[in-house]
């Protein structure tokens, strides 16, 4: 659509074209849908998406399946491309959205204002304060960012780019009011594993945060996350309990991202060709440490220091330690 000419005063206009008068159809319909508060700044800054309360842009619905009102969709295209049509693309850029996706679509989500079926173009919150539902999980969290694979609700998390003003209590998924576009909270933590913890492990195991204390002392918060490993060459990673890790956010789900590979301690018990026995680091007990195949002593008594080594089976293996 180009732009319609401007009159003088006095000179005839005769009757609108079809083509103008949808125009202005447009625009009154767009505000009213609205409100006389979600325009902002009158209809035109409306139809533009520019209001006091955010940004509002127009998207397309391409997640295969028609969509509710306050469904969260990942930003994935432009529809109208500047190559295509420079001036399209200039007047009425067009989003294309699917279901989220947290390797992609974490801090790149809308949240759409009005139902939408497949390929269908309407209303959707980019930025600003809007309503929207949030799974919520025990740590009530202030934060959240888009779920993987679920269009139903965004996640509350620990750090994402929405800020949760306000939300239902309890757990599970929560109506809420969320400020779009702000970024905040903590993307990583330091503390201990409460439960040895396998790669395949989906659920995941409880994770003690630990922070600095107003004497400068780290010590245990007493606020507890589930934690997960990430997917690596480590093919059965296996990270025992009392384990000192760092846990970094991504997407709502908090991964172990450093934890140690190397330890110095003492059998707590014998140990055996094949077997496997206890090894206690500090205050720390390593269970099912195993012993090198090649090992000379047939067995080891406990008591005797010993050093513990990662190896590519997620396990850790017994050697004795340098003297």
């Amino acid at each position: 659509m180009g732009q319609f000419p401007k009159v003088q005063a006095g000179m005839p206009t005769g009757s609108p074209s079809a083509e103008f008068h949808n125009c202005l159809v447009d625009i009154v319909n767009e505000q009213q849908r609205l409100g006389p508060r979600g325009g902002g700044h009158g209809a035109w800054d409306a139809v533009r998406g520019i209001g006091r309360n955010g940004t509002v842009i127009k998207v397309q619905n391409d997640s295969g399946t028609a969509r509710a009102q306050f469904d969260i969709l990942g930003i994935d295209t432009i529809i109208i491309t500047p190559t295509n049509n420079l001036a399209g693309f200039k007047t009425c850029p067009i989003l294309s959205c699917i279901t989220p996706d947290v390797d992609v679509h974490v801090g790149k989500f809308v949240v759409l204002l009005e139902p939408l079926a497949d390929n269908a173009i309407g209303s959707a919150m980019l930025t600003g304060a809007c309503v929207a539902p949030v799974t919520m999980d025990a740590n009530a969290f202030g934060w959240a960012d888009v779920k993987d694979g679920d269009a139903g609700s965004l996640q509350s998390a620990a750090a994402g780019s929405a800020r949760i003003l306000y939300v239902e209590s309890g757990t599970g998924v929560k109506w809420a009011v969320v400020h779009l576009g702000m970024g905040g909270g903590s993307e990583m933590h330091w503390g201990t594993l409460d439960a040895d913890l396998a790669y395949n492990d989906a659920t995941g195991k409880a994770f003690s945060i630990w922070a600095l204390n107003s004497s400068n002392v780290w010590e245990d918060t007493g606020d507890n996350i589930d934690v997960v490993l990430p997917p690596f060459e480590l093919a059965h990673a296996i990270v025992p309990s009392g384990v000192k890790v760092e846990v970094t956010n991504r997407g709502g789900k908090w991964y172990v991202s450093k934890f140690p590979t190397h330890y110095t301690g003492t059998l707590a018990g014998n140990l055996t060709v094949g077997g496997t026995a206890t090894v206690t680091v500090g205050s720390d007990s390593f269970t099912g440490c195993k012993s090198f195949a090649d090992i000379q002593e047939a067995t080891i008594n406990s008591g005797t220091a010993v050093r513990l080594t990662l190896q590519s089976d997620g396990y850790y293996y017994v050697d004795l330690a340098p003297c």
